[in-house]
């Protein structure tokens, strides 16, 4: 199972997180998709008990992440959270901070890379959603080969 967590203001950052849900769903992963800002905290937190992969979307709100990002990065920080996979996404104006700040605020956890770090200039084109559709295909693949050894 796959989690993704996300704000939006634009709907861009919505667009990558969907987009992210269907390569890892139509490649055989249980996905979850939640908007912070209209989601549970104790749901999401519960979620995250058995998924294998965590993904965190905010676009860049005053040079920074958004506000329910920070909130459930310091979550995820307190949890600390090692054997998952993690990945960032987000959509900017004119500073492309905000994934940069979330994968600072989980570096002192074990966490693996997910190969998903992705900054998308306003809204995503045709070609970076397909780019997102087959980096998430690539994260299915890793999950499944990972569970196939274990």
């Amino acid at each position: 199972k796959a989690i993704i967590v996300y704000e939006s203001v634009w709907q861009h950052t919505r667009m990558i997180a969907e987009t992210l849900a269907e390569g890892l769903g139509q490649n055989g992963i249980d996905v979850r998709v939640y908007k912070l800002s209209a989601t549970s905290k104790a749901l999401i937190m519960k979620e995250l008990l058995d998924s294998r992969a965590i993904l965190v979307g905010s676009g860049c709100y005053n040079n920074t992440i958004a506000e329910e990002v920070a909130g459930f990065m310091d979550k995820l920080t307190s949890l600390r959270l090692s054997d998952k996979y993690f990945g960032t996404f987000g959509s900017y104006g004119w500073n492309k901070m905000a994934t940069c700040r979330m994968q600072e605020r989980v570096s002192c956890l074990k966490l693996a890379d997910s190969g998903i770090n992705i900054n998308i200039n306003y809204a995503p084109t045709e070609d970076d959603l397909n780019e997102i559709y087959h980096s998430a295909a690539e994260l299915a693949k890793l999950i499944k080969d990972e569970d196939q050894t274990n």
